[in-house]
């Protein structure tokens, strides 16, 4: 194992889903994958770091948010995609908030899952259409992915540079997105925005 390889903590409690997981980064060429059933972060051996964290966000219940911070504080540089069998309202609604760089569902094709791991391996963000169209306000159908992706970011409090490094675009492209979803929401600043998805 090299120090490019590209290391991936797959959390999950049905060891065939890991399975799969571990066999997708087989196929990806220079990547390892650990596994884990549990939440405990704190049996990890010291140092132990990795790049992407795919978690199943039923396994956390209402506690998401609070593992995904302790993941953060962990391991700082370590994204995160959510792997979860729930595609009701609600759920789209959380990834909203939640503080991860993307979701697929498990009704989804392992592709799917495959595509959402090379995009955040490149930086990149990358959330399963299944989820977009969950989006609520109703404004949200109509927004591209990329603008799904910034509005995320702007929920989140980031600025347009912040969103223009996580989502490796230009600045320019950033306002160009933001200028779209205020249009499609039909606010004129991030309160209104803010405001009307929190209706």
């Amino acid at each position: 194992m090299t120090e490019d390889t590209y290391r991936i903590l797959a959390i999950d409690d049905h060891p065939i889903v890991l399975q799969g997981i571990q066999a997708i980064a087989t196929d990806l060429g220079n990547a390892s994958c650990a596994t884990r059933t549990d939440l405990q972060l704190e049996d990890l051996p010291d140092g132990t770091d990795f790049d992407l964290c795919i978690l199943d966000l039923g396994l956390c219940g209402k506690q998401s948010g609070d593992f995904i911070a302790r993941l953060r504080t962990r391991m700082p540089s370590c994204r995160i995609l959510v792997y979860t069998m729930h595609e009701e309202p609600w759920i789209a609604d959380e990834l909203v908030g939640l503080d991860v760089e993307g979701a697929v569902s498990k009704n989804s094709s392992l592709d799917e899952l495959q595509q959402a791991i090379e995009h955040l391996r490149c930086g990149l963000s990358y959330y399963d259409p299944v989820f977009t169209r969950l989006m609520r306000p109703k404004a949200l159908n109509r927004l591209t992915l990329k603008e799904a992706q910034v509005l995320k970011h702007i929920m989140n409090g980031l600025s347009n540079a912040e969103i223009a490094q996580a989502m490796s675009l230009s600045i320019n492209t950033v306002k160009t997105h933001r200028r779209n979803i205020m249009k499609k929401f039909e606010v004129a600043n991030v309160t209104q925005l803010v405001g009307k998805i929190s209706q």
